[in-house]
């Protein structure tokens, strides 16, 4: 073997590889754009995935019924929410709707708020919620009692639900939204079971 044979074989390759465009490409080309990409996409998914607090202002809390309880001092009670989901909410919890802000402005006042950045969600609880509550689950029992197949179909038939703003455009606020369906969640199974 000679070294000359060896740089005539070594050039011809160089040769043929550079002819072809496709091998240009991956060689030259993909890894400029592929790393810096895939460098920000894996820096967004890390940043993203980090645990951050979640503010949520909590409006008509007087409206709550005292039974289960959903609210424990400033956050939400244990039963609902674990220990470690707790600690990820930020709650602002008002008995009643903001002063100046009526019922009918009350949307369009809790999407600005979330907007600015000040919450990422907003729940309001209605007026009467914890007597609409008592009045279905009063419904059921007596539902039970009499071994009804079939619930007519009434709109007064519905459970109480609060109702939850949020902005859908923005990936914390619905984060937010689904934190705080999963403790509306377990709080509304737990008020059926009862």
């Amino acid at each position: 073997m000679k070294w000359a044979n060896v740089k005539w074989i070594y050039l011809r390759e160089v040769r043929d590889q550079l002819r072809d465009r496709r091998t240009l490409f991956t060689i030259a080309v993909l890894p400029v754009l592929l790393y810096p990409l895939l460098g920000m996409t894996f820096l967004q998914v890390a940043q993203f995935s980090r645990e951050h607090t979640t503010p949520v202002l909590v409006l008509g809390a007087d409206s709550l019924p005292e039974d289960p309880r959903l609210l424990h001092e400033d956050k939400f009670d244990t039963n609902f929410a674990s220990e470690r989901d707790a600690k990820l909410f930020e709650l602002t919890i008002e008995k009643g709707l903001p002063a100046g802000v009526a019922l009918a402005d009350l949307r369009t006042w809790a999407e600005q708020q979330i907007q600015d950045g000040t919450y990422d969600a907003v729940v309001y609880f209605p007026d009467e919620f914890a007597q609409k509550l008592n009045d279905f689950r009063s419904r059921m029992q007596r539902e039970q009692s009499e071994a009804e197949a079939t619930r007519p179909e009434t709109t007064d038939d519905a459970i109480p639900e609060p109702e939850v703003v949020v902005n859908t455009a923005s990936d914390k606020s619905r984060m937010a939204r689904d934190r705080v369906d999963s403790v509306l969640t377990r709080w509304r199974d737990s008020i059926v079971v009862d």
